[in-house]
C-alpha cells in the first residue's frame, strides 16, 4: 500500500481526509497546506473546526525541516487559489525528493505541460487523475432519455460550500456498511481513488451542446447502471442552484439544470448555509426546487458553513466562515419548519435512516 499526502489541503478536502480509509490501495500518511491560510501546525480537528476530524498536525509543505514521509504526492483541488509559481516550486520540491506526483487539480493544458517537464527532468512520475468516460457512453447517439430503474439519491446545495460533498460520503459509508451495493457519481475527481465515478468531463466541455450534454450524462448513469448493477446510486451535483448576485453569478444552475433534466432522483436531499433560515425562506428554495428543476425535496441538510455577508454583491469571489459544533446546534435549534425535515453533521444516522425507509417505501430499495 502506497503512502500518500495531499496538498494543498484547506476546509474542500475534509471529507476525503476524514474518510481515508475508502481509498483504493492508499494509506494517507501526511496532510500539507501553505502559510497564511490559517492551517500550518494545528491539527485537522483545530484547523476545520470539527471534532471528528483527527489529530494529524496540517504541515507546511515549504518547510525544510520537515520529512517528506511519502510516496505519492496527492495535488488537489482546494476553496483557496494557490498561484502557479508555488504549485510549480512544490512540484519541484517533492520531485527532487523522488517523490512521484498525482494530480486531480483542474489544471490548464499549458500547466500540466509545465508540471510534466519538472517531472521530467527529476526522473519521477506523474499522473493526471481525470475520469475516462466509456466510448460507449461518447458513441450513443441515441437522442433518448434512458429510464433508470435503480433509486438514486440526490445531493445539492443552494451554493457551494454547503458540505454537500460530505453528506454524499455519510451517505455512501452507511450504505455500504449495512450491505448495499452503491455506486456513485460526485461532482469531484477525488473519487477515482476511492474507485467511483466523478462527473465527466464531458459535462465542462464548451464544444457540446447543452442538449448533448443532458442526453450524454443520462446515459453515462445507464451504462453505469447496466455494468455496476447496484442497489442504489448516489448522485452529487456541482455547483450552486441559483446566481448569489448580479455580481456573483456563478454557473447560473446551469450543471443542476442539465443533471435534473437528465435524471429524476428518487430521493433529493438539499443542502443549504447553517445562517438565515427561516420557513420562508424554505418554502422559497423548495419551490425553486419543484419548478426550476422538477425535483421534490425530501430533507433539508443544514451545513456548518455561511457566506460571509461582507463579501457579497462584491467583484470579488464570496467568502465563507465555517462554525463549531456548538455554534451550529445553537442556529439549528431556533429553527422551526415542519414541512420538510432537516438534518446536520450531528444527525447523519437519522438522516441515513430517513433516506433508506423513504426508499423502502417506494419499494425501489430491497434490505439486504
Amino acid at each position: 500500500m502506497k503512502k500518500i499526502a495531499v496538498f494543498p489541503f484547506d476546509y474542500y478536502l475534509l471529507p476525503v481526509v476524514k474518510n481515508k480509509d475508502n481509498l483504493l490501495n492508499f494509506q494517507l500518511s501526511q496532510v500539507f497546506s501553505l502559510q497564511g491560510w490559517g492551517m500550518v501546525n494545528d491539527t485537522i480537528s483545530a484547523a476545520c473546526k470539527d471534532d471528528t476530524a483527527g489529530d494529524t498536525v496540517v504541515m507546511d509543505i515549504f518547510d525544510e525541516s520537515v520529512n517528506l514521509d511519502f510516496d505519492i504526492l496527492y495535488i488537489t483541488n482546494s476553496n483557496h487559489k494557490i498561484e502557479d509559481t508555488l504549485l510549480y516550486r512544490c512540484v519541484e520540491r517533492v520531485s527532487k525528493q523522488q517523490k512521484n506526483i498525482l494530480v486531480s487539480k483542474k489544471l490548464s493544458t499549458e500547466q500540466m505541460e509545465h508540471i510534466e517537464a519538472i517531472c521530467k527532468q527529476n526522473n519521477v512520475h506523474v499522473q493526471f487523475l481525470y475520469a475516462d468516460v466509456s466510448a460507449d457512453v461518447i458513441n450513443d447517439t441515441n437522442e433518448v432519455l434512458y429510464p433508470i430503474g435503480t433509486p438514486i439519491i440526490s445531493v445539492s446545495g443552494v451554493d457551494e460550500n454547503t458540505n454537500k460533498f460530505e453528506v454524499q460520503l455519510e451517505l455512501y459509508n452507511r450504505l455500504k456498511k449495512d450491505g448495499y451495493s452503491v455506486s456513485w457519481v460526485s461532482s469531484r475527481n477525488e473519487m477515482l481513488l476511492c474507485g467511483e465515478h466523478p462527473l465527466p468531463d464531458f459535462m465542462f466541455q464548451t464544444g457540446i451542446s447543452e442538449t448533448q450534454k443532458i442526453l450524454m450524462y443520462n446515459h453515462f448513469v445507464k451504462f453505469i447502471e447496466e455494468h455496476e448493477t447496484p442497489d442504489v446510486i448516489i448522485m452529487g451535483i456541482p455547483g450552486e442552484m441559483m446566481p448569489n448576485s448580479k455580481l456573483q453569478v456563478g454557473h447560473f444552475g446551469t450543471t443542476a439544470f442539465q443533471i435534473f433534466n437528465a435524471i429524476n432522483p428518487d430521493f433529493s436531499v438539499l443542502c443549504v448555509h447553517c445562517n438565515g433560515n427561516t420557513g420562508d425562506y424554505f418554502d422559497r428554495l423548495l419551490k425553486a426546487m419543484k419548478y426550476k428543476f422538477a425535483v421534490e425535496t425530501d430533507c433539508i441538510y443544514i451545513s456548518n458553513i455561511s457566506k460571509d455577508p461582507f463579501s457579497l454583491n462584491k467583484i470579488t469571489p464570496i467568502e465563507y466562515i465555517v462554525y463549531n459544533n456548538d455554534f451550529t446546534n445553537a442556529a439549528i435549534s431556533q429553527i422551526a419548519y415542519d414541512s420538510c425535515p432537516q438534518f446536520d453533521r450531528n444527525t447523519y444516522e437519522k438522516l441515513y435512516q430517513f433516506t433508506v425507509d423513504k426508499l423502502h417505501g417506494y419499494d425501489d430499495l430491497q434490505v439486504m
